[in-house]
């Protein structure tokens, strides 16, 4: 199981890309869990997914939506965290990285703690 930590707020590019990489991983045979910020102007988007969605309240620090996350994470007896959110950062990945494997989409150029990052933009080796 892949739980998902979308920020919904930032617009519907986050939350497709990932749409799209959970539709793959069930074509593998992995199951997906959404946790989105709770978001008026896509309700009617979210009601469509085909995965099981968690809401949870905009605006907590990093620390408390790290522990929101986890919390739900166990729950769903997940396997990896994949985070998509320009908002989260470190302080929200130190917690989660000991605990889960930890996959981030970021095309920011910040710093991160993940086993992976999925990087659009990286021109690197």
């Amino acid at each position: 199981m892949f739980v998902f930590r979308v920020n919904s707020t930032q617009g519907i590019g986050h939350l497709k890309r990932c749409l799209n990489l959970a539709k793959e991983l069930s074509v593998r045979g992995c199951g997906s869990h959404f946790i989105l910020d709770e978001n008026d102007c896509l309700s009617d988007y979210i009601s469509g997914i085909n995965y099981s969605v968690t809401l949870i309240t905009h605006g907590t620090s990093e620390y408390d939506d790290a522990q929101q996350t986890l919390s739900i994470a166990y729950q769903v007896s997940a396997e990896a965290i994949v985070v998509d959110s320009y908002l989260l950062g470190r302080e929200w990945e130190s917690q989660i990285q000991d605990q889960f494997k930890l996959v981030v989409i970021d095309d920011l150029g910040r710093e991160h703690l993940a086993n992976t990052l999925i990087d659009i933009r990286w021109r690197g080796d």
